[in-house]
């Protein structure tokens, strides 16, 4: 049997409430040439019935069990087992556009000098519910300059990239959290990291997601991530561990936990008051000026002790009052904000030009894990 063009990589952990929407886009590919190997990370919610359903439906879909070990592993547990040319990430709670594999290989078949590609994407909180677009460039130099700035423009779960260069790696994946940010930091010395100039995927807006929680500390993480790659010196205490360790990932994770200690403290009330935060602006720069204010004493309602939900009050009163223009150049610190965009789409089958696959699928595999009412709200 021939190997397939595209690999699709997925790590799942109790991913019940949000995998059939994936499945579903997955399954409505254009492209017909992929494998899908999918890592279960000891979910317990019903999620390994979903696979095996998947498994039968379609039989270029392996799934792979073990015991709950965190993303990291269990991306670098996929890929060694993928045969694609193409390794194509995707997040268990995201959709991907019906074109999106299609496109994307297109574009680094006609890029030799191109080892990644990601693609332009849509912020959304479900189907029918899309926050913003985000359109950074495709220029790589622009890529580049926000990458070695310790701030991140690629969208993980949009991004393809080719094996041959992730297989040149030492230790693949390396880093519990912002694991992303370091790939593209390495990969970019085989070659031109890009993005697809079309909105080709779908990034789920919800507090669960391993990149909201770990927010509060993303910069630190950055950081020791550019001391890991020369970009910015190390510290002592950092020098010290990797020169006496035969273990540099070990090390590397040992250096990462001494930071994530503070993420801890982040409750889960300030984590979904952060997401309310982030929707008020959001709002703003979509012209909803009641909404952005009915997210932000969401907000403090989330979270009033904590000194930052007040401050989104008169925030959202501010902006309310001045041009949407002002609004995004307000918002525009980083490479993230500076490039999101009103979304005018009213769902995400619209957004995918009507193209998403009628979801049979989603229906039957709602049916296993107990009963259609909860699919078909």
């Amino acid at each position: 049997m021939a190997n397939p063009v595209v690999s699709i990589i997925m790590s799942v952990y109790n991913g019940r409430q949000y995998l059939p929407d994936c499945i579903d886009g997955i399954n409505g590919q254009t492209f017909p040439d992929y494998e899908a190997v999918i890592v279960d990370d000891g979910s317990d919610d019903g999620t390994e019935h979903l696979l095996e359903q998947w498994k039968k439906e379609n039989d270029r879909v392996h799934i792979i069990r073990r015991e709950h070990q965190g993303l990291t592993p269990s991306l670098n547990l996929a890929i060694s087992h993928a045969r694609g040319q193409y390794l194509a990430r995707h997040d268990s709670d995201d959709i991907s556009s019906p074109y999106r594999i299609a496109e994307q290989v297109k574009f680094l078949n006609s890029r030799p000098g191109a080892v990644l590609a990601a693609s332009q994407s849509v912020e959304f909180i479900d189907k029918r519910t899309l926050i913003t677009l985000y359109c950074p460039p495709s220029d790589s130099g622009v890529i580049m300059q926000a990458l070695m700035k310790g701030e991140n423009p690629l969208v993980h779960g949009s991004i393809v990239m080719r094996k041959t260069a992730f297989e040149k790696l030492s230790g693949g994946y390396r880093f519990t959290y912002c694991q992303d940010y370091d790939l593209y930091l390495r990969i970019s010395s085989l070659g031109e990291l890009q993005i697809v100039p079309e909105v080709l995927y779908a990034r789920r807006n919800d507090p669960s997601r391993i990149s909201i929680k770990v927010r509060p500390v993303r910069k630190q993480i950055h950081r020791l991530i550019m001391q890991a790659n020369g970009i910015v010196p190390w510290d002592p205490e950092g020098a010290s561990v990797m020169a006496n360790s035969p273990d540099k990932n070990k090390s590397l994770q040992s250096l990462e936990r001494k930071i994530i200690p503070y993420n801890h403290q982040f409750s889960k009330d300030k984590v979904e008051a952060q997401v309310l935060m982030s929707s008020t602006g959001d709002h703003l720069e979509r012209g909803n000026k009641l909404s952005a204010l009915s997210s932000a004493m969401k907000a403090v309602a989330a979270c009033p002790a904590w000194w930052k939900t007040w401050l989104s009050v008169p925030y959202a009163a501010i902006g309310a009052v001045i041009p949407r223009s002002m609004v995004g150049q307000w918002r525009g610190k980083s490479s993230f904000s500076r490039y999101r965009r009103p979304c005018s789409a009213t769902s995400i089958d619209e957004l995918f030009s009507g193209t998403a696959v009628i979801p049979v699928l989603h229906l039957i595999t709602g049916l296993a894990v107990g009963g259609a009412e909860k699919v078909l709200v």
